[in-house]
């Protein structure tokens, strides 16, 4: 039965005791996230259905501009990071580091609406699809509240509506809302002939890495339309440097003249060629390129 799943329930900050026990009840078990039962399958089944459009995203990425922020792990970001048409010796370049706070919680559905969308007309998606997508992603943003020992909160910054802790669809929902962006990102810095500028932009889930070739008014120009392209809902924290720039388990050093680097940190009683997400690092691989 539809109706229960898509009950709407009230949103507030903190609630007390008896609206807690309505909430139990609403759900017929105890209440740990909005992302449980009866949430959960349908998170489930609108993340399945999200990760086909990623996809199609990227491709679309590749086949205008050769190469995609997006990198799916460790791996793919040492490939592009090694690769020979990121450095110049005779370029001065600006490195910057960052990510976007709390990604998920800060998705905000008001915002991101229109995109979604967007993204399901260009996908030509047919009128099911479109109806049990477009509802079940509004549902499952605007009922975003999970348990602590202190009582059951909603998440969101000043009221937004966002991925409640714990939702299947939070990562790909996201990912396919910044994805999105991206193509209009890049699309815009082409027309502008400002990619010449741009010798690197990778990003890992909400981590980002831009490397660009520093000119006194064409690399602002640049920075602008990059921190204009994502959400108004999301805040990044970025750090500027010309020496180093760290991104996932690497760093990359820069205006080195003769020679770059970049270190690979991983544990020492790792056999992986190459290191996992959020682990303890230290003794640092160093390659040169």
């Amino acid at each position: 039965c539809m109706a229960p799943i898509f009950r709407p329930l009230i949103k507030v900050q903190k609630l007390d005791e008896p609206g807690y026990k309505d909430i139990e009840i609403a759900s017929a078990r105890m209440v740990k996230s909005s992302s449980g039962a009866p949430h959960n399958c349908i998170a489930e089944v609108a993340s399945l259905m999200t990760e086909p459009m990623i996809d199609g995203l990227n491709d679309k990425i590749v086949e205008d501009h050769g190469w995609k922020p997006a990198k799916k792990d460790c791996v793919e970001v040492y490939n592009r990071l090694s690769q020979e048409d990121i450095i110049h010796p005779s370029e001065k370049l600006i490195g910057l580091e960052g990510d976007a706070v709390d990604m998920y919680l800060c998705m905000d559905y008001d915002i991101i609406r229109e995109d979604i969308e967007e993204i399901l007309i260009y996908f030509e998606k047919d009128v099911d699809f479109i109806q049990f997508y477009t509802r079940a992603i509004e549902t499952l943003m605007r009922i975003n509240y999970w348990r602590q020992p202190g009582g059951i909160f909603t998440v969101g910054r000043r009221g937004a509506n966002g991925f409640s802790i714990g939702c299947f669809l939070a990562a790909n929902g996201s990912e396919l809302i910044i994805v999105w962006r991206e193509g209009m990102m890049l699309k815009t810095l082409k027309e502008r002939g400002l990619m010449e500028y741009v010798r690197l932009l990778s990003r890992y889930k909400d981590d980002f890495l831009l490397l660009l070739v520093w000119h006194p008014t064409r690399t602002i120009e640049v920075i602008k339309i990059i921190s204009k392209a994502f959400p108004s809902s999301l805040k990044f924290k970025f750090k500027i440097s010309t020496l180093r720039v760290d991104f996932v388990d690497q760093s990359l050093y820069i205006n080195q003249d003769s020679q770059n680097y970049i270190r690979l940190l991983r544990k020492a009683e790792s056999s992986y060629d190459y290191p996992r997400k959020s682990t303890n690092m230290n003794n640092p691989t160093i390659y040169g390129t």
